[in-house]
């Protein structure tokens, strides 16, 4: 007879997958480790802020998925800082449509709200938060015939 001791992490309820609070705490340590490494990386460059705007995203629709709302916030705004950064820093062709990163903040906003729904104090922060207003100013830039209808 097998010694061997296994631990339930996913299973299927109505069609939908399911975890085990230990096999989301393993996912989020992966990302963790992840997104830091690509933190503090020396790299600049648009594959390291597209990652760690995806990890961003990613990790905080996994911390929606575990109802840990504010968490899941402070990804989404990890994420949006990120985009920040990418616009401010990444060459873009004036000519080029909308910035690629300004779409992302869009999904991440989106993120923010939703954590904030689900909590009252946080629906406050996601009211009072700057990143709205810096995404409608992007946005307006992009719709500025001055500014060649790009960002």
């Amino acid at each position: 007879m097998s010694e061997n001791n296994y631990q339930l992490v996913a299973w299927t309820e109505n069609g939908e997958v399911k975890f085990s609070g230990v096999a989301l705490w393993e996912q989020e340590m992966l990302l963790w480790d992840e997104y830091y490494s690509l933190y503090y990386s020396e790299d600049k460059g648009w594959e390291r802020y597209s990652r760690l705007v995806h990890i961003a995203w990613q990790w905080g629709m996994l911390l929606l998925e575990m109802k840990e709302y504010w968490k899941a916030y402070g990804r989404f705004t990890d994420g949006l800082y990120a985009c920040r950064d990418a616009m401010r820093f990444l060459h873009f062709p004036e000519d080029g449509g909308v910035h690629p990163f300004l779409l992302a903040m869009d999904d991440l906003l989106e993120g923010c709200h939703k954590a904030a729904l689900e909590d009252d104090n946080l629906e406050e922060v996601y009211f009072e938060d700057s990143f709205r207003d810096i995404r409608r100013q992007h946005w307006e830039k992009t719709a500025d015939p001055e500014n060649g209808g790009s960002f």
